[in-house]
């Protein structure tokens, strides 16, 4: 497997990672990646206990994408969780 280094993953791609190179972080990486999600999710108006839910979640794109493409960040969260 070829990991990725975490400007590449963490910054280069909104938080978006799979879950395959979601395994290559260390954990401080995996650490500062879910809280950034969290922090993002939370910032969109999600209630905690889902904003943690999403950001554990190895495979993100298509919640930032719904609400970047307008969906209420809690309908999205309904959508996926």
């Amino acid at each position: 497997m070829v990991c990725l280094s975490q400007a590449e993953t963490v910054n280069g791609e909104e938080g978006r990672v799979t879950a395959a190179e979601f395994e290559c972080l260390d954990e401080l990486e995996a650490e500062a990646l879910i809280a950034w999600r969290f922090h993002w999710f939370s910032e969109a108006g999600i209630e905690p206990g889902q904003a943690l839910r999403l950001a554990v979640t190895p495979e993100l794109g298509p919640a930032v994408e719904m609400v970047q493409r307008g969906l209420a960040a809690t309908m999205a969260s309904v959508v996926l969780l």
